[in-house]
């Protein structure tokens, strides 16, 4: 049985840059404190993955309100027990967009075309603006 203490301390310990993380560790410092005060029983280190605890995150918060325990419990059990792509579909959550990239290679440099479709497209350049302009050819 793994150790929730260490599971508070890993999420504390992470440092990550983005807007969602400060609301993200907060919910997941909730979490376990409601696991933790119902001896919901935690996972073993080597099963723990932030990046999965955040996907369970909104159903498990959901399932605290609602005072769901074995719902919760199973939304841990989940988070430890699949990777995260599978954990998503379980959630209903979209399942990663496949991209389509046709490589041309050039003298000196190669380069790379991909193929979006409308949303995929709104998408990446929403979630990159800080890094990318996008300049579509027509």
């Amino acid at each position: 049985m793994g150790d929730w203490e260490n599971i508070r301390d890993k999420v504390l310990g992470k440092k990550l840059q983005s807007i969602s993380w400060t609301s993200d560790r907060a919910g997941m410092l909730l979490l376990i404190e409601v696991a933790e005060y119902n001896n919901i029983a935690a996972p073993l280190p080597h099963e723990f993955f932030i990046s999965r605890f955040r996907e369970i995150l909104k159903d498990a918060k959901m399932a605290i309100a609602h005072g769901d325990l074995d719902q919760l419990r199973a939304y841990i059990n989940m988070a430890a027990t699949f990777p995260v792509a599978d954990l998503r579909i379980k959630l209903g959550k979209k399942a990663r967009m496949k991209i389509f990239v046709r490589e041309e290679k050039g003298d000196e440099i190669n380069q790379y075309s991909i193929t979006l479709t409308q949303d995929q497209f709104d998408r990446i350049r929403r979630s990159t603006a800080a890094f990318f302009d996008f300049q579509v050819a027509q």
